[in-house]
């Protein structure tokens, strides 16, 4: 490429328009007790202390959420605005540090340091979906059931003697790890404008010779019920999926195949997408440890982009950018911050003219 081409292009993507916003910072501690019960897994200890702390800092979050729904003339119940306050909470900082305590119990203690912004909090965007959020709401319920029920049966555990009962509470702790887990899996997210789908647990296959996962998403219409499922497979030796087919559930109970539910080839896990959001969670899920992710991403403005009707500010993804100086392309995700469109850019020599 040539070297004065390239780098008017770089000077041009490196066009920052600083932003302005009012931003509050919060800090909650999450901890969790392992060794005080039957066989708990360290990885599960974890979660548990950063699904308090999460728990913790949405509930401080909460209450600029709350204040800024009402200087707008919106009403929210208070699962509305935990739900909504966790989904705008941007982790600046997470640590997970190990204590040992006394009969070499240990206590994980998870801090996070999160920042939220009203100013970037869209209410009618998030609650347009009426049935997601209500469905996050029941889902993060779930998780926190969880995790008091795991608590009242270790005190239970630690209670009895008889050597009967305790095998029944320790299969029971066993399998509200498991449910956890799955739960948290489950967990929806508010990306791009719009509420993920939720996963269908039963529905993961785990192809460790191939190295792919293949699952299914879930969507429901206004009446709670399963409109639609989309199948999926990640590629994880190049981080990429496939779009396999979407089912619609129809009313009268009968379902067809959605002609575009399919990908021609491969496509680009894009950086803050719903297929990124989904494929950590399912990394995490199965022990997926060394694949190949996506850096995390910093979006730099480009350009405002369209005409008198409409028109957004159009960002590339400089952390995941790259340069592929023998054929002269550069390959890189771009987005707009009004439609939310997320897709991966391939520029040739002739495109930086």
């Amino acid at each position: 490429m040539n070297k004065i081409l390239f780098f008017s292009f770089f000077i041009i993507i490196n066009l920052v328009t600083p932003v302005l916003a009012s931003e509050q910072t919060v800090i909650a501690t999450g901890t969790y007790l392992i060794g005080d019960g039957p066989n708990e897994t360290i990885s599960v200890a974890k979660d548990r202390a950063r699904e308090e702390a999460m728990r913790m800092a949405s509930e401080k979050a909460g209450v600029y959420v709350e204040s800024y729904s009402k200087t707008n003339n919106s009403v929210l119940t208070k699962d509305e605005v935990h739900i909504i306050a966790g989904q705008v909470l941007k982790i600046q900082k997470e640590e997970l540090v190990p204590q040992i305590m006394d009969n070499n119990y240990i206590l994980w203690k998870c801090t996070i340091t999160a920042l939220v912004n009203t100013d970037q909090i869209d209410l009618k965007k998030i609650m347009a979906d009426k049935v997601a959020v209500k469905r996050a709401i029941i889902l993060e319920k779930k998780v926190q059931e969880l995790q008091k029920e795991n608590q009242q049966l270790k005190i239970a555990y630690n209670s009895t003697k008889n050597i009967e009962e305790k095998n029944t509470i320790e299969k029971r702790i066993i399998n509200n790890e498991k449910t956890f887990e799955k739960s948290l899996l489950s967990t929806l997210g508010f990306k791009n404008g719009k509420w993920t789908y939720e996963v269908d647990t039963n529905n993961i296959i785990y192809d460790k010779v191939k190295q792919t996962i293949t699952y299914s998403l879930i969507g429901y219409d206004n009446a709670g019920n399963i409109a639609d499922k989309r199948n999926r497979k990640i590629l994880i030796n190049t981080n990429q999926y496939l779009r396999l087919g979407t089912t619609i559930f129809l009313k009268d109970g009968t379902t067809t195949q959605l002609r575009t539910g399919y990908s021609k080839e491969p496509e680009h896990i894009c950086p803050d997408s719903e297929e990124e959001f989904i494929q950590k969670k399912l990394y995490k899920y199965l022990g997926v440890n060394s694949a190949k992710v996506n850096n995390p991403p910093q979006w730099i403005y480009i350009t405002r982009w369209g005409d008198e009707q409409s028109n957004w500010d159009v960002y590339y993804d400089k952390n995941n950018m790259k340069i592929d100086r023998n054929t002269g392309t550069i390959n890189l995700f771009i987005k707009n911050n009004s439609l939310q469109l997320l897709s991966r850019l391939l520029i040739a020599p002739s495109q930086c003219l």
